[in-house]
């Protein structure tokens, strides 16, 4: 199963399994760029619109037919303005939004809610984030100042407290 985001705002499923690609669940008028599904809730997957920095869970049916879309709009949580990264840690408790700005934030994957949102942790914009596939709380961000910066949730999200910053 593979799912996929369109310049359109939309988001669809592609079965390779079939070859059957379903027609797509319009989330916006702006193109997604951030698309994660939860590994603990397989059936759920989020998807991120540029610009609006609207942030989407979807249901995933894996018995709708061909001619309907797979994906059912389930909720959705604050926007995150130019929004361009989603990661959501190994116990799907977290959700990592970054965008095209030096600001960062975390969302409680289960009541939606911004848990933390840190302002400037960059000199420049960041290009990507990501959570570790092992640790819930460890996470990283690449900007284009040049560095490369791992991150603690148990520690307060400021711009110098990063645990570690590497040239790129």
């Amino acid at each position: 199963i593979l799912l996929t985001g369109d310049r359109s705002g939309g988001s669809t499923i592609l079965d390779l399994s079939t070859n059957v690609l379903h027609p797509p669940l319009v989330i916006g008028p702006n193109p997604l760029l951030a698309l994660v599904w939860l590994r603990h809730e397989p059936m759920t997957a989020v998807c991120g619109a540029a610009s609006s920095g609207g942030i989407t869970f979807m249901k995933y049916d894996p018995n709708a037919s061909a001619s309907e879309p797979a994906l059912q709009r389930h909720s959705s949580v604050e926007d995150f303005p130019h929004l361009s990264s989603l990661s959501a840690n190994c116990t799907d408790d977290f959700l990592l939004v970054s965008g095209i700005t030096p600001d960062v934030a975390v969302y409680d994957v289960r009541t939606g809610t911004v848990l933390q949102q840190a302002f400037g942790v960059h000199e420049h914009l960041i290009n990507i984030s990501r959570f570790c596939n092992t640790s819930p709380h460890v996470f990283a961000t690449a900007s284009f100042d040049h560095t490369c910066r791992v991150w603690d949730l148990r520690q307060p999200l400021t711009p110098n407290r990063a645990v570690r910053t590497s040239p790129l």
